[in-house]
């Protein structure tokens, strides 16, 4: 690889979710309104880009002849223009693809509910006074003969229909429906106690049962989603899970609670993110008092994975090494330098659906050996990651760089392109550090944060664990992350992700700004994913297209809503993205690979 003195240094990664008229109507709305206000959570989606995605599964393959779809709805908005549609539930979001499908269109101003088991069977629409800010229960069944829709346990409209129902491979999302319609279809609002049987359930059955939890284990039911464990798990047992981080706590749904009053902050600055969370950008000022030297006690991420773990011995040094799920290889390569693989949890196991996940901390990091061996160097880094490669059996991988692991990812493909079945580069430093500064990670600080962290640096005997701490609790999480984190996530950070060996760090950034990549990647043939955070910090505005030009062949994602970790950020689409980028990677042609090796030699 070529190399020329560069007086920048590599950014560090991060340190740092009626009935019939007064009748059954009004029963089910007492019902509702009796039900206890105990603890419960939601489903909170921002209408703009938040979905849960489940992958496909044997069980969502048992509908024939029969289903019912189950919902609570509280919507902050429906689509304002004719013809738009939120969708609540879908299985395959292709255009004209659907399996099956619960969700809203907009008609003369007001939302009618859609239900079709499939559009070669037929379509229920109806209508009905749904109110924003007010909950509603929603149903809908295909019993082979007819599709009925239900709101608060009444019947609000029927439909004759016939045939079988038709379900392909394609995965099922909440909240969201086609791509390419009524932009995204997004549902915007709250969402809870979602089901889905595999039987046409009786207005009867759906009315009495409507207000009360369900044990998973009911005749029929394929998939339950109720939050209430700040997850998108399916508690039925069969498997159907969306890790999201878009569960808030929220009263149970009440359909006859009167609609809620939102209150907007007057200016755009300050006004939160659409998730509810604080975001950098938000430049909310918090001070803690005095320096707090014990950091609360919390377990590793990994603790309570379920996932294979071992310490491989690559010669001379033994790698802390992490694996889980099945597939196509992909390999993380974490940050810093310094950091260490903690931080990609517990994000990447939803790669685990699709994927054999590798996660591994670099030799000097974390778990892994601090042995330094003939010296730490990048050659070092990339030369034992293709030995843990070998040492795992490993013929290809996919490998994955975050920030500095992203410079060191491209410094691998360039020595071993052999071994790459392909590159995904996230908010990665770009070997063209000249161009790529000034950082502005100090944009969303306020004077009296920095003044703070000063004070922080001239106390004498904090561990760097007790920095991280301290600085994070007063701002300091501004300059890579967009939502602010927990003082459990800050502990975690603190504690497990940015832990190395004495010098390590300052090593390791003097080789990574020696490296000049710039124009070595102009043939390159590996299939390339370049991902980027409209806010990451790190860099100046003009990175990503920097980075991209320097990638001629590769694919650049703009992630909107997400700083220097997308996939923590954005992770739905993040991991969709993803899974889509592998499940189409072809082998790269031999002569081509070669060719570009050989002109990546002659440049050096």
């Amino acid at each position: 690889m070529k190399r020329r003195i560069r007086t920048s240094t590599v950014v560090g990664s991060l340190l740092f979710g009626a009935l019939l008229s007064l009748g059954p109507a009004a029963q089910a709305e007492s019902n509702a309104a009796a039900r206890p206000s105990a603890e419960n959570r939601v489903l909170n989606l921002n209408g703009k880009s938040d979905f849960v995605q489940i992958a496909d599964s044997l069980s969502l393959h048992s509908f024939t002849n029969a289903i019912t779809i189950e919902a609570w709805i509280k919507a902050a908005s429906f689509a304002p223009d004719q013809g738009l549609i939120n969708c609540v539930l879908r299985k395959d979001v292709s255009e004209g693809g659907e399996d099956f499908f619960l969700r809203f269109r907009t008609i003369n101003g007001a939302p009618w509910l859609e239900m079709s088991p499939g559009l070669d069977v037929g379509l229920v629409r109806a209508e009905h006074d749904f109110q924003v800010g007010k909950w509603h229960h929603l149903a809908a069944t295909y019993n082979g003969s007819s599709i009925v829709a239900y709101v608060n346990g009444a019947e609000v409209g029927s439909q004759t229909a016939s045939g079988s129902m038709t379900i392909d491979k394609e995965d099922l999302f909440i909240g969201k429906g086609d791509p390419e319609y009524s932009s995204g279809e997004y549902f915007h609002g709250q969402l809870d106690e979602i089901r889905l049987w595999n039987v046409a359930r009786s207005e009867q059955e759906i009315r009495e049962a409507m207000n009360s939890r369900l044990t998973g284990k009911e005749k029929g039911l394929v998939a339950y989603w109720n939050f209430d464990d700040g997850t998108a798990n399916d508690l039925t047992g069969n498997g159907n899970h969306g890790l999201c981080p878009l569960v808030i706590g929220s009263a149970k749904p009440d359909a006859k609670a009167a609609a809620e009053t939102v209150v907007k902050p007057s200016t755009a600055q300050s006004e939160p993110g659409e998730s509810g969370r604080e975001r950098a950008r938000d430049r909310v000022v918090h001070f803690e008092e005095g320096i707090i030297r014990e950091i609360p006690r919390v377990a590793r991420l990994c603790d309570g994975l379920n996932i294979r773990t071992e310490n491989v011995d690559i010669g001379g040094c033994k790698l802390y090494c992490e694996q889980e799920g099945q597939g196509t290889p992909l390999v993380l390569l974490h940050g810093g330098p310094g950091t260490t693989h903690h931080g990609f949890h517990p994000c990447f196991s939803r790669a685990a659906g699709f994927a054999r996940v590798i996660y591994y901390d670099q030799r000097g990091c974390g778990l892994s050996d601090f042995e330094p061996g003939a010296g730490y160097s990048l050659d070092q880094a990339v030369d034992d990651l293709d030995r843990l490669r070998k040492t795992l059996g490993v013929d290809q991988w996919v490998v994955l760089g975050h920030s500095y692991g992203g410079l060191l990812a491209q410094c691998y493909a360039m020595k071993y392109p052999e071994n790459v079945k392909g590159l995904v580069l996230v908010c990665a430093s770009t070997g063209l550090h000249g161009q790529s500064m000034p950082s502005r990670q100090g944009e969303f600080l306020s004077q009296q944060e920095r003044n703070k962290m000063a004070e922080i640096r001239k106390v004498s005997g904090l561990t760097m664990a007790q920095l991280v701490y301290n600085n994070f609790l007063n701002g300091d999480w501004k300059r890579q992350c967009y939502y602010k984190p927990t003082r459990e996530q800050i502990a975690q950070i603190a504690s497990y992700e940015w832990v190395h060996d004495n010098n390590f760090n300052e090593v390791m950034s003097r080789f990574a700004s020696e490296v000049d990549l710039t124009g070595s990647f102009a043939q390159c043939p590996l299939p390339t994913m370049i991902v980027e955070g409209t806010w990451d910090m790190s860099w100046n505005t003009d990175k990503p297209r920097q980075l991209a030009a320097n990638h001629p062949n590769a694919q650049l994602v703009m992630f909107e809503e997400s700083g220097h970790s997308p996939f923590e950020d954005e992770p739905v689409r993040f991991f969709g993205v993803l899974k889509d980028f592998m499940g189409t990677l072809r082998e790269a042609p031999a002569l081509q690979l070669q060719y570009w090796k050989g002109s990546i030699l002659k440049g050096e």
